[in-house]
């Protein structure tokens, strides 16, 4: 029998696993890109983000109120005291008024002053004319105290308006405007009376 020679070379690896080609899988899903518009976290529908906070945008509304209110106010014709005469009847209304639009915005004592005798004529005038040159705290409040004792004292105030009253016209009965003159001038008399007692509370010790 003869004898068999074994190859030692193991058979080439072509033939043992034959590897298919390569191919490539082409994909067909649209390619997605990335916008920050889309809330992909916890939206399963991909919904649009809220809009940020309007905090900005309620301070500038603010704001824009803030000015309009202001140019509006500028418009306005500047509020001022009458020029008081010296009428008794006039003087509780004269002094609030002129407290609230001249005293309460300037501390200096000139303008306060100057400011006084602007606002001031007649019978008031002449009471404290020989102060209004001056400059001082002490003589503004001099003026004011003999203005405040010469038409503002209530008895003084009080006597007027009773007068006043008793001179009234007398009003018919079929007077309907007349009536309403009357009762109008009776409601000045309760907010006069008021008014200095409301200054006397103010000016106490």
């Amino acid at each position: 029998m003869p004898s068999v020679t074994l190859n030692s070379q193991p058979p080439s690896s072509k033939f043992l696993h034959p590897v298919p080609p390569p191919f490539t899988v082409k994909s067909t899903a649209t390619p997605q890109i990335a916008n920050p518009a889309i809330n992909h976290s916890d939206s399963p529908t991909g919904s649009v983000n809220p809009p940020k906070s309007t905090g900005d945008e309620n301070v500038l509304a603010k704001l824009a109120d803030v000015l309009t209110q202001r140019q509006d106010r500028d418009s306005l014709p500047r509020p001022e005291p009458e020029v008081f005469k010296g009428n008794l009847l006039r003087y509780p209304m004269w002094i609030k008024s002129f407290e609230t639009f001249i005293e309460r915005k300037t501390k200096d004592p000139s303008e306060r002053l100057y400011y006084l005798s602007k606002f001031t004529a007649d019978g008031a005038k002449e009471a404290v004319s020989g102060l209004l040159p001056l400059d001082s705290e002490e003589a503004y409040v001099e003026a004011k105290t003999i203005l405040a004792s010469r038409f503002g004292d209530p008895f003084l105030v009080s006597n007027a308006y009773r007068r006043k009253i008793s001179e009234w016209p007398r009003i018919l009965s079929k007077d309907g405007p007349g009536l309403r003159r009357f009762s109008d001038f009776l409601q000045h008399c309760y907010t006069a009376i008021h008014s200095i007692k409301y200054l006397e509370v103010l000016n106490a010790p």
